[in-house]
């Protein structure tokens, strides 16, 4: 395992690796006194091709379910948002909505699977496990940035 530092728009974050693919990437408070800000090469360039997880070596560790609905949220596409029932009729039932709001919680891999583009029924930006504001800042960014293709280079500079 690798552990590596970035800073972006909305905090910095921390990135855990094995030899094939990103394991984590969660927010940090650290203002990164003393700790080396660092990306490797192959990791930015992983980034820059990057659409929001898809075509990334991501492996974050869940069960069955979990995986599922990481999966579903990598097909909300850029800008847009889905909610926690749309995602459990998706998987087969609305009344799965709650797990499913449970399994986006404990999404290990930040940004990367884009948990913050799913919602509560009520359309509100409900709560976010790296804070309700962060949540709304990156709907704000990604609204007003409508090109996908700036994420990366705004959030993980080298």
């Amino acid at each position: 395992m690798e552990i590596y530092y970035a800073e972006t728009p909305v905090g910095n974050v921390r990135i855990t690796c094995n030899e094939d693919a990103v394991t984590q990437l969660e927010f940090i408070k650290n203002n990164f006194s003393g700790i080396p800000i660092t990306i490797p090469k192959t990791l930015r360039c992983t980034f820059k091709e990057n659409q929001l997880g898809k075509g990334s070596p991501l492996l974050p560790r869940g069960t069955e379910f979990q995986r599922m609905v990481w999966d579903a949220l990598l097909n909300v596409p850029f800008g847009q948002t889905i909610s926690y029932g749309e995602i459990a009729v998706l998987l087969g039932g609305k009344e799965k909505a709650r797990a499913v709001g449970a399994a986006v919680g404990a999404n290990p891999v930040a940004i990367l699977i884009p948990c913050h583009r799913a919602l509560p029924a009520n359309g509100k930006t409900g709560k976010y496990r790296w804070g309700v504001g962060r949540k709304k800042s990156l709907l704000d960014w990604e609204t007003a940035n409508n090109e996908e293709s700036q994420f990366f280079s705004a959030f993980f500079r080298p």
